[in-house]
């Protein structure tokens, strides 16, 4: 596949393990700059409203099989600091994501050049 693609990781973090969780995110995305395909990564708390995660992390890199090989480094990196890969300090979900092409554009658009959906394609609650 090519494009940027997103590996997308998000965590159950209890509050009295926030600091400890940080530091380890970012010791793993110093772990990820280094690696070939790596374009940019965010890391995203949640602040207000309902949810189960409260930790978002997103990678970005250029195609899906550096994804993979950053993975299995990262995986060796843990395993050579005795630490497994998962995180024993959040439940963790991953998921992996691609750009649409099509939508690309839309971050640029402030409100008022978004159109207004007309009432009949709205989604009922």
């Amino acid at each position: 596949m090519s494009g940027a693609f997103y590996r997308v990781d998000k965590f159950i973090v209890p509050a009295a393990a926030r600091e400890e969780f940080l530091v380890k995110v970012m010791m793993t995305h110093k772990l990820l700059e280094a690696q070939e395909g790596f374009i940019d990564h965010r890391v995203l708390e949640q602040v207000s409203g309902p949810g189960e995660f409260n930790f978002v992390t997103i990678a970005e890199w250029k195609n899906t099989e550096v994804v993979e090989r950053a993975r299995a480094a990262v995986t060796a990196a843990h395993k050579a600091a005795n630490r497994s890969a998962g995180n024993v300090l959040a439940s963790r979900h991953s998921s992996r994501y691609r750009q649409l092409q099509a939508c690309r554009g839309l971050r640029a658009r402030t409100p008022a050049q978004t159109p207004a959906i007309a009432p009949s394609r709205r989604t009922r609650r």
